[in-house]
């Protein structure tokens, strides 16, 4: 799990790290990865957790390998540090390499994998290669392939340039905004995509208004050519790698409501989760524009422990599909509290609620908490999410979230055909 953090003072002061943390190994950090520049998300390589790459305010983007031997500054830094974790540099940024590498001209708010699976004959490379998008305020999506060079800087350079064996390479830039999309009135292009042999980022950017107009991203497994976008007015987008936006272009919650967070089902092709400002979760499928089904976190009636009631106020932080069960989601929400909802035991409420104690003075959890969801050893489920120091609490769920039933896809798709 990757926790963000900006250190105010230390040795650290004015930087910004992503503290590594092994859920099988909860003790300690495994790994630090610093920067200098201001960090705003990050995720790990869709092919290897031994790569992780990072956003910025400054519109770059950063790859630390942690497989690689750490420069002697890092080694330097660590024991200044008095801390037994490996401590990185990154291995390389776009910001460190010529002006075609920095494509983004604006904050990065969201990195996303890109499935592997590939369906679309024109991909730029085999579906085995790592590829990732990086999406800026302003609607600026970048596709980026990871690329291992032969040639390497020495690792003693101080880490001002590029020192690492991989490389990040550009494939595609597109924009999220049609003529009638911009919501701030810009006079967005004719075309969503562009060709960066025939038309250049700032020309695009040029006819484009001033952000942040979008704040997150997320790819269909069972298409990764298409991908939700989450507008800072709260509207989903839905759009393509290539071709022409897929229909329908947006979808709508209703009552005028802000969607919040998404997450497509990595095992029931066509539906994702929404989580909005309203408190509620809506079930889409990608084929039509309003949701199939929606529940609200305050209708807890088996609840471990009694949560508290959601108010007008409570937002949905993250909803998060589990890896183990086609059935389960878990939902986290401003209060805070994690449900965890399994459509097969009850399809109108969460079958478990649990209230989380956030550390020093928070009282709200926020979308710079990081929530994962883990099985250990035994089995078990558990949700982890990180307090203000970075350091993880765990919620046992329960074993039974787990472990799928023997025929469950058949299941759930039996309980989505009669939401149809």
């Amino acid at each position: 799990m990757l926790a963000l953090h900006k250190s105010t003072t230390g040795l650290l002061q004015g930087k910004s790290f992503i503290v590594v943390w092994d859920l099988m190994a909860p003790d300690a950090p495994s790994h630090v990865l610093v920067s200098d520049n201001d960090i705003t998300c990050a995720c790990f390589s869709p092919t290897s957790s031994s790569v992780v790459l990072a956003g910025s305010v400054e519109g770059g983007i950063q790859l630390w390998n942690v497989r690689e031997a750490p420069s002697v500054r890092a080694i330097q830094t660590a024991a200044d540090l008095g801390t037994q974790c490996a401590v990185h540099f990154p291995a390389f940024g776009t910001h460190l390499s010529p002006a075609r590498t920095q494509m983004h001209t604006s904050s990065i708010v969201a990195l996303a994998p890109i499935p592997s699976r590939v369906q679309s004959s024109r991909v730029e490379s085999s579906s085995s290669s790592t590829q990732f998008a990086s999406l800026d305020d302003r609607g600026i999506v970048c596709f980026w392939v990871v690329n291992e060079s032969s040639q390497r800087a020495s690792l003693d350079d101080n880490d001002n340039s590029n020192s690492g064996a991989l490389r990040l390479v550009c494939s595609r830039v597109i924009s999220v905004w049609g003529p009638a999309d911009d919501p701030r009135g810009g006079s967005s292009p004719s075309a969503l995509c562009f060709d960066l042999e025939q038309m250049t980022l700032t020309s695009l950017l040029d006819s484009m208004s001033p952000g942040p107009s979008v704040q997150g991203i997320s790819f269909y497994p069972w298409d990764p050519n298409k991908f939700v976008i989450l507008g800072s007015d709260g509207r989903l987008l839905q759009r393509s790698r290539f071709g022409a936006p897929p229909s329908p272009r947006t979808f709508t919650g209703g009552n005028a409501c802000h969607a919040t967070c998404v997450h497509s089902s990595p095992f029931l092709s066509g539906y994702f989760l929404a989580g909005y400002a309203d408190g509620y979760i809506r079930l889409f499928n990608a084929e039509f524009e309003t949701p199939l089904t929606t529940w609200h976190a305050s209708h807890a009636q088996h609840s471990s422990t009694k949560a508290k009631p959601l108010s007008e106020a409570t937002r949905i932080v993250q909803v998060q599909w589990s890896p183990q069960r086609p059935s389960v989601f878990f939902v986290l929400d401003s209060e805070p509290c994690l449900h965890a909802f399994d459509l097969l035991q009850d399809g109108t409420a969460p079958i478990f609620s649990e209230p989380i104690k956030l550390s020093g003075d928070e009282t709200t959890a926020t979308s710079r908490h990081s929530f994962a969801i883990g099985c250990s050893l035994s089995r078990t489920s558990f949700a982890v999410v990180t307090n203000r120091d970075n350091s993880p609490q765990y919620i046992t769920i329960s074993r039974a979230l787990a472990v799928a039933r023997a025929d469950e896809i058949n299941e759930v798709h039996s309980f989505l055909d009669d939401v149809l």
